[in-house]
């Protein structure tokens, strides 16, 4: 009967050591935030974009030549757009030195739709509502 009940004891002070522990780890070790920026001016990784498109958001790019001076109507169009719509969308906005350019919208699953054409903010928008999954009210609204 006494080994029975020390057992016992011995068995609970293990489970309840077991769940202080693991309690104690979730809470120290919480993971890391990666806050992403809405604007960014750098070249991405594709483990950046990768990074970017799984939590929901579009990736709009706009790679331009250095010394354009027709770019500065889109690069102001875009910025617009990604402040209102912070939590949707993030601008990749490169001066690049090689005519590599690249103007274009990113969906989440890996949808790309260029943007050349994209001239005002209701077209811009019409584009990121036809390839956002994740969308905000304004492009609900547009539905209706």
């Amino acid at each position: 009967m006494l080994s029975q009940r020390l057992f016992a004891i011995v068995v609970g002070v293990l489970m309840l050591g077991s769940v202080a522990g693991f309690a104690l780890m979730n809470v120290y070790q919480a993971p890391p935030q990666n806050e992403i920026p809405s604007i960014i001016d750098k070249p991405l990784s594709p483990q950046d974009r990768v990074y970017i498109l799984r939590t929901g958001k579009v990736l709009i790019e706009y790679l331009y030549p250095e010394g354009c001076i027709d770019c500065s109507e889109k690069t102001a169009l875009y910025q617009s757009f990604v402040n209102n719509f912070k939590n949707y969308a993030v601008l990749e906005l490169v001066e690049v030195p090689s005519n590599e350019t690249a103007d274009r919208i990113i969906g989440n699953y890996g949808d790309t739709i260029e943007l050349g054409n994209v001239t005002t903010g209701e077209g811009l928008m019409t584009t990121f509502c036809s390839i956002a999954i994740i969308q905000p009210k304004e492009c609900l609204i547009m539905e209706i």
